[in-house]
């Protein structure tokens, strides 16, 4: 059970602590990567947790849809990291032996907070997570406000990749201590959850938990002993994510716990454990652009108001630093996902491509360049595109005032 938290807490600290940089060498060695202020990586996640290996004891639940982690700053020897998402939890829980049974849900939930990574060896040095929300369980009698901190960090940076990473590359990791502690609004939060739970507990129980929590609030802040563990990058794969294709190194930690990542997207693409419990992440979008990358796209030109069903050419155009040809991938609905690629154009030639939207609705369109090594550009500026009925042979806008109700509604 230990290895199985372990599991998924490594995975997730992974995806905002090891990120490589890019080699157009066939035979890669990837040094720690330089990053710079406004580059950043989205992901969405999944994790679920089983008591006792058995969902009718009880499970907890945890998913993000948009977790964003950015640069912030890059200051003397580390990176200052943010992150931001919203955070959905739900879970149930079937304790026979003491009479508690209940369903756990999070409302409206929230985690923010910042880290700090050398730039070295890109080990953590430290964080501070805040969390929000509102807890609703149905043994408690009115929801619970959630608001509180951790703070948390290690006796030395602490890596899990040792640079520079290369095929066939096997190394441990450091063993090392971590502290993590709770702030005062996160130790009420506990003790208002305790206080709901005992009771309905006998009143010999409840003085025993009450007593236990106490001298567990004493010992804060906590020390917990990371292990070493053994890691080996096995190879290059093709794989595909939300945020595109990408080729990725496959990193095998204890055997167990696949991750992916892309020297293109400078990141993590995708990490998943799976073992009575489980846990999913993988790449939705990013804002880097590796070295030698295109340039990013003109913002695209055409039609901001169209008719739904009805196929409208936008344009749009890069460089390529190296003179390739380069091909264009298009976001039609503003998620931040390209929806197709074109075939290659020479670089600094115009491309216009066609899209018809079935649905009514506004939309974010942007175009994002790709080169013949796979290098991507940032996003473009997206143009502001709204889609209307046709009504004969005219669009109904035109029945109003086409530029203030557009601009202003």
């Amino acid at each position: 059970m230990k290895f199985k938290l372990f599991s998924i807490f490594a995975v997730t600290v992974l995806l905002f602590s090891y990120i490589p940089s890019y080699s157009s060498e066939k035979n890669l060695s990837i040094d720690a990567p330089k990053w710079s202020a406004g580059d950043s990586w989205s992901y969405r996640g999944i994790a679920n947790y089983t008591i006792a290996d058995d969902p009718s004891i009880g499970y907890v639940n945890f998913s993000t849809d948009d977790f964003i982690f950015n640069v912030e700053k890059v200051d003397g020897s580390y990176y200052t990291i943010s992150m931001n998402s919203q955070l959905h939890i739900d879970g149930y829980i079937n304790l026979e032996d003491i009479g508690i049974k209940t369903t756990i849900k999070l409302k409206n939930g929230k985690i923010y907070g910042t880290a700090k990574i050398n730039k070295n060896n890109l080990g953590m040095k430290d964080f501070e997570i805040g969390l929000s929300g509102v807890v609703i369980a149905s043994i408690a009698p009115v929801p619970i406000p959630l608001k509180g901190g951790i703070t948390g960090g290690f006796e030395t940076p602490y890596y899990l990749i040792n640079f520079p990473l290369e095929e066939n590359k096997t190394w441990a990791t450091p063993s090392t201590n971590f502290t993590i502690n709770l702030n005062e609004d996160m130790i009420n939060f506990i003790k208002n959850v305790v206080s709901i739970i005992e009771k309905f507990l006998p009143p010999d129980m409840a003085d025993i938990i009450d007593e236990f929590m106490n001298e567990v609030f004493d010992i804060l802040p906590f020390k917990i002993y990371i292990p070493s563990l053994n890691m080996k990058c096995l190879g290059m794969q093709d794989i595909k994510v939300p945020a595109g294709g990408y080729s990725a190194f496959l990193i095998s930690m204890e055997d167990t716990i696949p991750l992916y990542f892309s020297p293109n997207a400078a990141n993590f693409v995708k990490a998943n454990y799976s073992g009575g419990s489980e846990a999913n992440i993988e790449m939705i979008s990013t804002t880097y652009s590796p070295p030698g990358a295109p340039e990013r796209p003109a913002r695209p030109k055409g039609k901001n108001l169209v008719i739904k069903g009805r196929k409208y050419t936008y344009e749009t155009m890069s460089n390529s630093p190296s003179n390739k040809k380069i091909q264009y991938g298009w976001d039609w609905d503003g998620d931040g996902v390209v929806d197709e690629w074109t075939d290659f154009y020479q670089s600094g030639e115009k491309v216009k491509v066609g899209h018809a939207w079935e649905k009514r609705g506004k939309y974010a369109v942007r175009a994002k360049a790709r080169d013949e090594y796979g290098l991507e550009s940032k996003w473009s500026e997206p143009i502001k595109v709204r889609t209307w009925i046709a009504f004969g042979n005219y669009p109904l806008h035109h029945l109003f005032m086409r530029n203030v109700f557009y601009y202003f509604s």
